[in-house]
């Protein structure tokens, strides 16, 4: 529905806050034809109707708005994104303010925006017990995200603006009661983390998982900041050289790579990597202590490999102990082949290697030469080239998806590649 061109006077008076006339000159620097205009008297309205109104911390309202639309701007969003972002609380926090005064001063697509991200309004009851108002409180919660779902599946900016809403509100979380951050910090792990990762706004992302973490474990994201902190310039170090060793790995295969980016990983992302292994490492220290106490055990040499190779993904510490298994006295030629074909493999799948895929099984041909192993090794090298087509870069992954193979509904083909099965559209 069209709209009349508002004349968007503002009073003489008015001074320009500094956090708007900031935000303004980035918006004129990504794009010359951005309605600044428009978008600064949205702020003037969204400051009038929100006068005499204050967050938690004791701050004036409006800095919420504000830094909401600077985190929309961030995200280059277009102008009607960011005056949404300016006026999406007026609903809900100014009762003298209509749904019509918005679509005339900004028109419909703005003012749906801002009914899409608006909560659902309650009436408050004070008989409730506390375990009631909680489940009032969570069943309100619930339908608000529906209502929102529903509005993004008709323009998905309005979980942008959301999501830039509640990223905010994570950043400025310490002023709120212990079990209301709680609560907030783990809806934000558990609901707002997956939208943005699923709408690709990765910025987003992995500041809630960050910003969840540190409520709800304090400790360990203290302990991991302090070891992030510390490791820091080595891990930038170690990025780089990584860098430059996967274009000299591209280029040496005749490819043209213009450009390759890494970043390290997150603090909740180091978390769930440190739960995740930090069975496989008690599991690996338990076996060590078996290896003390039998130091020729050749089954208890494999599963240290095995763990350090596939749950891991150590395969240097795989292949040394591979090595120190194949050394040792009264090994016989097939617990040696065997061992070398199980590194042989790790190097291929998971390590995606080829060539010390290759020296592995060009080893067997050494020890055992003019018999069937060492043909069967050399059948092994004739196909890699093959093989290392029909690798996958998520093999890396292998065991973790081995893991969910059945949940998933996942087969591997005769070919190696997973086999997904069909997936009726009609109910996405």
């Amino acid at each position: 529905m069209p709209f009349m061109l508002a004349a968007y006077e503002i009073s003489h008076d008015w001074e320009e806050p500094e956090d708007l006339h900031a935000m303004l000159q980035v918006l004129r620097a990504q794009r010359d034809d951005a309605n600044v205009r428009r978008i600064r008297y949205a702020y003037y309205l969204a400051e009038k109707w929100h006068t005499g109104q204050f967050r938690r911390s004791g701050e004036a309202y409006i800095h919420h708005p504000l830094a909401v639309a600077r985190i929309v701007v961030d995200l280059r969003m277009d102008d009607d994104t960011i005056i949404a972002a300016l006026l999406h609380d007026v609903l809900e926090d100014c009762p003298d303010v209509k749904p019509e005064m918005i679509s005339k001063e900004f028109g419909e697509d703005v003012l749906a925006m801002v009914e899409g991200v608006t909560k659902l309004r309650s009436t408050p009851q004070t008989d409730l017990t506390d375990r009631q108002q909680v489940a009032a409180e969570t069943t309100r919660t619930a339908e608000t995200l529906r209502k929102m779902l529903l509005a993004m599946a008709k323009d998905f900016r309005v979980m942008v603006i959301k999501l830039s809403d509640r990223l905010h509100n994570m950043q400025t979380l310490d002023s709120m009661p212990p079990p209301k951050r709680t609560r907030i910090a783990t809806e934000t792990l558990d609901v707002y983390a997956p939208l943005a990762a699923r709408l690709g706004i990765w910025q987003i992302k992995w500041q809630l998982e960050d910003l969840s973490f540190q409520a709800l474990h304090p400790t360990e994201f203290k302990e991991i900041s302090e070891l992030v902190a510390k490791s820091h310039p080595q891990r930038s170090k170690e990025l780089e050289e990584s860098i430059l060793a996967l274009k000299t790995k591209f280029e040496q295969r005749g490819m043209k790579i213009l450009d390759i980016r890494g970043r390290p990983k997150h603090l909740y992302s180091i978390f769930n990597k440190k739960k995740s292994t930090g069975k496989y490492l008690e599991a690996l220290a338990e076996v060590r202590r078996q290896l003390d106490k039998f130091p020729n055990d050749y089954e208890g040499q494999i599963l240290l490999a095995e763990l350090q190779a596939e749950n891991l993904a150590d395969l240097q510490g795989a292949e040394l102990t591979v090595q120190r298994c194949c050394a040792q006295v009264g090994r016989s030629e097939g617990e040696i082949a065997s061992a070398l074909n199980r590194l042989a493999d790790w190097h291929m799948l998971i390590g995606l290697d080829r060539e010390a895929a290759q020296k592995t099984l060009e080893r067997i041909i050494e020890l055992f030469p003019n018999t069937d192993r060492a043909n069967r090794a050399a059948q092994r090298i004739a196909h890699l080239a093959k093989q290392d087509q029909l690798v996958q870069p998520h093999d890396r992954q292998r065991m973790e998806l081995k893991k969910g193979i059945e949940n998933l509904g996942l087969t591997r083909g005769a070919n190696g590649r997973l086999k997904v099965p069909e997936v009726d559209r009609s109910k996405l």
